[in-house]
């Protein structure tokens, strides 16, 4: 429902519209401002779904493919893809479906048991991590301890295919569907594919089309025209926006059959007043660097090995692009953020570079981290593979991982609330940071409901966002009857802060 496509102003809006359809459209209370309105979906770029052809000529690329309405529910959600196969399993300890240490580790590069039961340590809660993870020491690098101490951690152990784009990981079209979209910025990603990231969506659920960014001029020229349209003044910028989610189906085949410049003229003359005025502000607050309550802090955060904080870097810099993306979920501006990372089909490359990687994951994950705590909103971490590495049998922990082994891969998630640290429990309520086991030769149960199915697995790490987020009774309806109330709960960890 279109509010504006009834009412004149947002007084005759407030003073004639139902205050139950009021107050389900506008949660956080009453619009006073055209920028409410479009974070509310009442202006939304429905002509990225009824009009693509005709955006094509109008806008730049990546707005072609927006989506955006409502407002974004809490936590943010974050994916970070591992390219290559990364040893995320030899990294944190995964236990056996009894909850006790297996025999032998050795081939997740962690040694026999009587090596692993004595180099582990507790974190995030009880969970178990390595003593020489270089993810977890690059957690701790750049996440402060107060951050870690609200953070919650649930491993789900899951064989995927090695070094293949084809992992069905992926379930932000099920974040979405609970809520989590932008208010100005579709879902956020890092190359042009349906996921953003080189991995395709769980059970084939096509998540919506994330703007591919690849410097923060990208998520900038989101906002804004191409071509001759740049020539017009802000308020003709914005009068294409506003008529452009006006036009009916019909009224967009007709106009994208079209030519010459009396088609933009029709365009420009024939729209209203309600113009999209976030489109062409000078700050339309998707910069970190410009948000003066945070920068400061959101620049030390995103820091990076060159010694360089967030201001000092290049758009198009890593870690810059990374900041920007991650704001603008945390904000509310995106729908969900996918991230991805290279060189980790590391195996034969000796553990010296091996760690440095990890570290590097790590570093990153921890910004991600305290990022969230800088600008105090939940947020939901998932990492994914492709796969995994694994080391020779019998081996020490330490061991360098010399070959791919699908069969050691796993997701790891993280919940950061600024309340508390959320609780990681199974249904009968005895605190579990894992979904799934392992068992024989370190390798991952598939007898286990997700053991053997990086689309089932990643349908559990969607379980536990709902959960985190308070709205577990809503997994039926996105997910469909895929599993019952029991298969449910039997996958689901995290709990609600407060």
């Amino acid at each position: 429902m279109k509010l504006f496509g009834k009412y004149r102003s947002i007084r005759e809006m407030l003073e004639n519209e139902d205050s139950k359809i009021l107050a389900e459209k506008f949660p956080h209370g009453k619009p006073t401002s055209r920028r409410d309105l479009l974070k509310a979906g009442a202006i939304s770029f429905t002509a990225s779904v009824t009009a693509p052809s005709l955006l094509g000529q109008l806008l730049l690329p990546s707005v072609a493919n927006a989506q955006a309405a409502g407002c974004t529910q809490n936590p943010a959600f974050v994916g970070l893809k591992l390219n290559g196969g990364a040893g995320l399993m030899g990294n944190w300890v995964a236990l056996g479906e009894n909850r006790d240490f297996i025999d032998t580790y050795s081939q997740l590069g962690l040694g026999p048991r009587s090596e692993i039961i004595n180099r582990n340590t507790k974190v995030f809660g009880d969970a178990m991590f390595f003593d020489g993870s270089q993810i977890l020491a690059g957690i701790r690098q750049t996440a402060s301890a107060t951050t870690l101490l609200n953070t919650s951690f649930v491993g789900l152990p899951v064989a995927s295919n090695d070094d293949s784009a084809n992992n069905p990981f992926d379930i932000t079209y099920f974040v979405s569907k609970l809520g989590v979209v932008g208010s100005i910025l579709p879902n956020l990603g890092r190359q042009q594919s349906l996921t953003g990231i080189a991995q395709l969506p769980a059970l084939g659920k096509t998540p919506p089309t994330p703007l591919s960014v690849g410097s923060t001029t990208d998520i900038a020229n989101a906002l804004t025209v191409r071509g001759s349209l740049a020539a017009l003044n802000d308020t003709q910028k914005a009068s294409v926006f506003s008529l452009i989610n006006k036009l009916s189906e019909a009224q967009t085949r007709e106009l994208a059959s079209a030519t010459g410049g009396g088609v933009l003229a029709q365009l420009i003359n024939q729209a209203t007043g309600l113009n999209a005025n976030l489109a062409t502000s000078t700050n339309s607050g998707i910069d970190p660097l410009q948000d003066a309550a945070i920068s400061q802090a959101f620049s030390t955060a995103w820091t990076n090995d060159n010694n360089q904080t967030m201001n000092q870097q290049a758009a198009n810099a890593r870690e810059r692009v990374f900041g920007t993306m991650i704001y603008n979920s945390l904000k509310g501006n995106a729908g969900t953020t996918n991230l991805e990372m290279g060189g980790y089909d590391y195996h034969g490359q000796g553990r010296a570079t091996q760690d440095a990687r990890d570290l590097d994951a790590g570093r990153t994950m921890g910004r991600i981290l305290e990022s969230a705590a800088v600008m105090q909103r939940p947020v939901f971490l998932m990492v994914t593979s492709d796969g995994a590495v694994g080391a020779p049998a019998g081996s020490s922990a330490g061991a360098a991982f010399t070959g791919d082994r699908g069969s050691g891969g796993s997701i790891m998630c993280f919940a950061f609330h600024p309340l508390a640290r959320p609780a990681a429990v199974n249904s009968s309520g005895a605190v579990d940071h894992q979904v799934g086991s392992v068992k024989g030769q370190a390798a991952v149960n598939t007898d286990e409901m997700t053991g053997n199915d990086p689309a089932l697995a990643g349908l559990a790490a969607f379980a536990n966002f709902a959960s985190f987020s308070g709205m577990l009774g809503q997994f039926p309806n996105i997910a469909g009857s895929i599993w019952n109330s029991e298969q449910i709960e039997r996958v689901t960890r995290l709990r609600k802060v407060g």
